[in-house]
């Protein structure tokens, strides 16, 4: 509710009406003055509202106070305005001891009486009174003893919250249970990996248990997202009916999105589709929202979404965005890396401020396409080792790769051994856990992927402590 003016009108209370007047004012959400000083009853002070008590009732405002809940008095300030005399000087010293009361006092006889408009003057008082009071909640709410109990509270809360499971039974073991609510996730890997193939594998098993996806994709267009998942499908049902890799009738997304192929297929190839899209329809798709741009999306625009979401009674959801190098600037005036860097920053706020993952995409490095993956290999971003909870990088599976320091191969035989793990089908794939703040980093899964139905699955032997 917005703050209405704090000199509003000219009025007079009793005591009792005092207490009666702090009631409506913490009810609606008014400011008040609270002087015992006649003299502010004039004429040019015509529009001023003055809530006129006894300094001996001090006491009984503060007891309406609290029987009004000490809580609400976020939006009341009190303002007393105070002389030099013997009970003013005690009614100083009961204010400073109690210091969890929201009073502010403003000296009649500097603030108030030397001043030629009293009127402004009075303005000018309770307007920096006002800003003392904002000054004294703010740090108060940065107290650890005044927030305690809504501490232990939310800490309760998570703790009764279960993971989300990503559908990846190892890497939600390696993560501590899954995903976790107020965290940023970043999946890097080099081009063509598969680091969005992977997102969205995770991104249709949230889906499939109900929890709401918003995908920003900042690259691909729906259509492009869709014929993956539907691709990968087709490819699920094929591995659950026990057909041979290579003779099944699973569709890659390049078939799919091709309109002139589809007389070619054959009956099975026509009934596996159908039934893949069936499945995707009912069990993902209601729970999968696609927002796509190319470098028009920024940080802002994602809370915006967020907002909108949440707005229409949806709850909150999980955001994935691919991928971090394409997001819209934060500030036309920072060279690449700072706005990299800033929308790092504001990513990880964004999952704290709703309280939910937030996965990233990032791209790598070229100088490190040859090398293990490590922190150095994200591009443009010094910050996300320090704004991201989880850090995983994907990489090819090389054997002795780590001892190439030793071995010492060439630049071309580097490329030669990387290209020969590239065409492997299926690749095989690394994941390593670079940092996990909640749990044990390090952890390494091996998974297969087959690229052309942009499916991962995990090896038994892949997962190590």
């Amino acid at each position: 509710m917005q703050e209405q003016s704090i000199i509003e009108e000219l009025k007079y209370f009793t005591a009792k009406e005092a207490k009666k007047a702090v009631a409506e004012a913490i009810k609606q959400q008014q400011p008040l003055i609270v002087t015992s000083e006649m003299d502010l009853i004039k004429e040019e002070c015509e529009g001023v509202k003055l809530i006129i008590d006894s300094l001996n009732n001090y006491k009984e405002l503060k007891a309406e106070i609290e029987e009004q809940n000490i809580e609400k008095l976020n939006y009341l300030k009190l303002c007393l305005v105070l002389n030099n005399s013997k009970k003013c000087q005690e009614l100083r010293l009961a204010i400073k001891n109690d210091s969890k009361y929201p009073f502010i006092t403003v000296d009649w006889e500097t603030d108030i009486l030397k001043s030629e408009n009293s009127l402004s003057a009075l303005r000018k008082a309770v307007e920096n009174a006002s800003n003392i009071i904002k000054i004294k909640k703010d740090i108060k709410k940065t107290n650890v003893g005044n927030n305690f109990t809504s501490i232990l509270k939310q800490m309760v809360k998570t703790g009764y919250t279960p993971a989300i499971k990503t559908g990846f039974e190892r890497l939600d073991e390696a993560l501590g249970g899954g995903l976790y609510d107020g965290k940023l996730y970043v999946i890097g890997a080099i081009s063509s990996l598969g680091k969005t193939s992977f997102a969205l594998n995770i991104a249709d098993n949230i889906a499939s248990t109900g929890r709401d996806v918003l995908v920003f994709s900042l690259e691909m267009g729906k259509y492009e997202l869709m014929t993956k998942s539907i691709s990968r499908g087709t490819f699920e049902l094929c591995l659950k009916e026990g057909m041979n890799i290579n003779n099944h009738q699973a569709l890659s997304a390049l078939e799919i999105s091709d309109k002139f192929s589809y007389k070619k297929y054959s009956k099975e190839k026509k009934e596996i589709l159908q039934l893949a899209i069936d499945n995707y329809t009912t069990t993902k798709a209601e729970h999968i929202y696609i927002s796509e741009g190319m470098g028009d999306i920024g940080v802002r625009q994602l809370r915006e979404t967020i907002d909108n979401f949440k707005q229409l009674g949806h709850s909150a959801p999980v955001v994935m965005v691919d991928y971090m190098q394409i997001l819209a600037p934060y500030n036309q005036s920072l060279n690449d890396k700072q706005n990299v860097d800033k929308n790092a920053t504001e990513l990880k706020r964004i999952s704290r401020d709703y309280n939910i993952p937030v996965i990233l995409i990032s791209s790598f490095n070229r100088t490190n396409y040859l090398n293990e993956v490590s922190f150095e290999s994200f591009k443009e971003s010094g910050s996300i080792e320090y704004a991201a909870d989880v850090v995983i990088g994907l990489q090819l599976k090389i054997a002795g790769r780590q001892n190439w320091t030793e071995s010492k191969p060439t630049l071309n035989e580097k490329r030669e051994i990387v290209n020969e793990a590239k065409v492997k089908n299926p690749r095989e794939i690394e994941l390593v856990i670079l940092k996990n703040r909640m749990y044990k980093a390090w952890n390494k899964i091996i998974f297969n992927y087959y690229p052309q139905f942009d499916y991962f699955e995990e090896i038994e032997k892949g997962f190590l402590l």
